[in-house]
């Protein structure tokens, strides 16, 4: 198969020459949410993120924006975009570092 000039055959597929090929976990590492107990919640201004995204505001984040959140209990492959300061909770699992990818084409 002929790949036209500016691309490349890769075991994804054809892609532009300058991108590379890496597994999620190089571009996009996730990390477990904060707990948050109910008790311990105070109606605020932050998103708390649920593994099936915002139930609740709260007077604190964790995070600062933009922000990628998915399950990790309950409701699993639901990806949750965030572009204000948020608190992921436990039930999630967030992107700790973009790696100079942009946000949104992570999402």
């Amino acid at each position: 198969m002929q790949v036209r000039k500016g691309y490349k055959q890769t075991e994804v597929g054809v892609i532009p020459e300058d991108w590379d090929v890496k597994e999620i976990k190089h571009i996009a590492p996730l990390q477990r949410g904060f707990d948050l107990p109910n008790t311990k919640l105070q109606k605020g201004e932050f998103p708390v993120v649920y593994s099936n995204g915002v139930e609740h505001y709260h007077i604190e984040y964790k995070v600062r924006a933009p922000g990628v959140v998915t399950g990790r209990s309950g409701t699993i492959g639901k990806v949750t975009f965030i572009n204000e300061n948020y608190w992921p909770h436990n039930t999630s699992l967030w992107v700790t570092d973009f790696q100079k990818n942009v946000p949104l084409f992570i999402y």
